[in-house]
């Protein structure tokens, strides 16, 4: 919220929260909150386990200083990934904030969207040990999104796995007739 200047009446969350137990969460303002007239607006609250975990995760992040880490790193991998997409023509935007990163592979010069070379290069990467995954209406954006606790030396692996298999993807491409 903060990256974009935006200050949200509510914020819902869940997943990641304790770090793989069920757990959700809702933080609003009081006007939302105080017009719900349902004694409760979940399905298992009070779980005293969840909490414990939600706890221990929040106090863990704060306590290794991840969101200064997950910035420091989301810098390196964002200027990594705009350097490869200037030697790579496959690469198309490269787009996102911190960790959460998405690179659109596009056919050479065109706006299209290269699906095929996508699951290539998702199989490719595979096989080297990095694992990212693919998102976007067409299939055809790499989603690269490491956990908050990714070393600053993670990131510069994956990019060198990752512009090896654009490398070797690129070397495998049928040329394009000139129209």
């Amino acid at each position: 919220m903060e990256h974009f200047g935006v200050r949200p009446q509510a914020i819902t969350f869940a997943k990641g929260l304790a770090n793989g137990i069920s757990i959700g969460g809702v933080v609003a303002e009081n006007e939302p909150m105080n017009c719900l007239t349902a004694n409760s607006i979940s399905t298992a609250g009070g779980n005293t386990i969840a909490m414990a975990a939600g706890n221990s995760v929040l106090d863990f992040i704060e306590s290794h200083d991840l969101q200064a880490n997950a910035a420091d790193v989301g810098r390196l991998q964002s200027t990594g990934l705009q350097e490869l997409a200037t030697r790579h023509p496959l690469t198309g935007d490269v787009r996102g904030a911190g960790l959460m990163l998405g690179v659109e592979l596009v056919e050479n010069g065109t706006e299209k969207p290269a699906v095929a070379a996508t699951n290539t290069i998702l199989t490719q990467c595979r096989k080297r040990g990095l694992l990212i995954g693919k998102r976007g209406l067409s299939g055809n954006v790499l989603r690269v999104t490491p956990p908050m606790t990714v070393t600053i030396e993670e990131p510069k692996q994956a990019l060198g796995i990752l512009d090896d298999v654009l490398t070797y993807v690129a070397s495998r491409a049928e040329p394009q007739p000139i129209h």
